[in-house]
């Protein structure tokens, strides 16, 4: 079994990517800042929150998949942070709708690679137990970002 912080690691960052309120995004962080791994781990693949002593039988077949989407997402939120870096800095002289426009083009590029990403990663899927809870998984993150990214265009 993976120590507590790798729990905690992989479920804020699966956090991050979800389309939770903020609200509730913040709960969920105080209940993993203080739960134990069982309880992490059981949140993390039934998703419900329950008392140390309720938790079923952990699949362990989940670690591998919420680790790979997790190097995944922060692989993609780099890219991201890169375009949009290098939006912002092509982008300065401009302003008004230019600008506008200028930026969701970036940040449109940006969520591209963060798919192409996932993408590169769910290959990765045929190595561990259950290839298809996993690709399930990593194609969770791929709509959401990909609804992200239709936003954006529809703006």
């Amino acid at each position: 079994m993976l120590p507590k912080s790798a729990y905690q690691t992989i479920a804020a960052c699966m956090l991050y990517d979800s389309d939770l309120p903020k609200d509730l995004k913040l709960e969920i962080l105080e209940f993993i800042e203080h739960a134990t791994s069982e309880q992490i781990l059981h949140y993390l693949i039934h998703d419900e929150f329950v008392r140390e002593n309720e938790t079923r039988l952990v699949d362990e077949s989940f670690i591998l998949p919420a680790a790979l989407i997790t190097a995944a997402s922060a692989a993609g939120r780099s890219i991201y942070s890169k375009y949009f870096s290098a939006g912002a800095q092509a982008c300065r002289d401009k302003v008004g709708i230019a600008k506008k426009a200028c930026m969701k083009h970036y940040k449109a590029r940006g969520i591209a690679g963060k798919v192409s990403a996932l993408r590169r990663e769910m290959a990765k899927c045929a190595n561990t137990p259950k290839p298809d809870k996993c690709r399930k998984m990593f194609l969770n993150y791929i709509r959401n970002a990909e609804k992200e990214m239709r936003k954006i265009q529809s703006q």
